[in-house]
């Protein structure tokens, strides 16, 4: 595979943005995740998306409308329709989107990753993923509902940490409150990196954040090759000795069993002799 870093992008939307911007409602961006007829302008030849988790987008999205009713906000109020109430999630892998390549094992691998990370960190909150295979990579689409904490208020730590954290900061001024949410994403980038990315070649950063030459890029390309072919090999190793012991434990039980039963002249001479 052409694979190089990771990318992993999350963000949350409303159902109504605030005025005078140019973010997309929440329900836009699922009919696009969907490809719902007349949605997705940008794409040349689209085609179905693969459902490989969940529910799809708009079901999604009726589910977190249903769920937020009855919520309320910190205040007391009723949830604004310009409230964050559902997360998007887009993670990609640098290999061209083909049907060939999306059955390969490697990219196979590198999705059943993704979907586990997700479950795992996000637990009930994770409700959807799809995969594109109509733009220039393979990626995936995924999508977070909030959790509703005991006062009604949404969790945001549910579907968005960095949102969260942003939110927890007491001090009013801007640079705090964005140290803190950069801080979480860093976070939840590299809680990613050591599920995902680092087991399927991918490095951390690209070689401008890191201000590297290009030699010493290709190097770390190399070397993430390496690694995941090694994380690979071990599980595989893994596996095999897994399913070695299993059968082994099989075969001793069966003996031992065989061992404990009693032969039928054994069983004889421990009768009582007739008179």
């Amino acid at each position: 595979m052409n694979n190089s870093y990771q990318f992993f992008h999350l963000e949350t939307y409303a159902d109504k943005p605030l005025k005078n911007t140019l973010r997309p409602s929440a329900e836009a961006v699922a009919r696009e995740c969907q490809r719902v007829e007349k949605s997705f302008p940008h794409i040349l030849n689209p085609q179905k998306p693969l459902l490989l988790y969940g529910v799809e987008p708009l079901e999604a999205l009726s589910e977190v409308r249903e769920l937020i009713k009855t919520c309320k906000d910190p205040l007391g109020r009723k949830t604004r329709s310009d409230a964050q109430i559902i997360a998007f999630g887009v993670t990609s892998i640098k290999v061209k989107a083909t049907q060939e390549n999306w059955n390969s094992p490697e990219v196979q691998k590198w999705s059943k990753d993704s979907i586990a990370f997700f479950k795992e960190r996000f637990g009930d909150s994770f409700i959807s993923c799809e995969c594109h295979l109509d733009e220039e990579y393979i990626h995936l689409h995924q999508i977070l509902k909030p959790k509703i904490n005991d006062d009604g208020t949404l969790n945001l730590e549910s579907f968005h940490p960095g949102l969260a954290a942003q939110r927890a900061v007491k001090t009013k001024t801007k640079s705090a409150k964005d140290h803190a949410y950069k801080e979480a994403m860093r976070n939840l980038q590299d809680e990613y990196f050591q599920a995902v990315g680092i087991k399927n070649g991918q490095l951390r950063y690209g070689p401008r954040r890191r201000r590297l030459t290009r030699k010493e890029w290709y190097a770390q390309k190399r070397y993430a090759s390496l690694i995941s072919k090694i994380f690979n090999e071990q599980s595989s190793l893994v596996s095999t000795l897994t399913k070695k012991l299993t059968k082994a434990k099989s075969v001793i039980t069966k003996l031992i069993i065989s061992k404990l039963k009693p032969q039928n002249g054994a069983a004889n001479s421990l009768e009582e002799p007739k008179l």
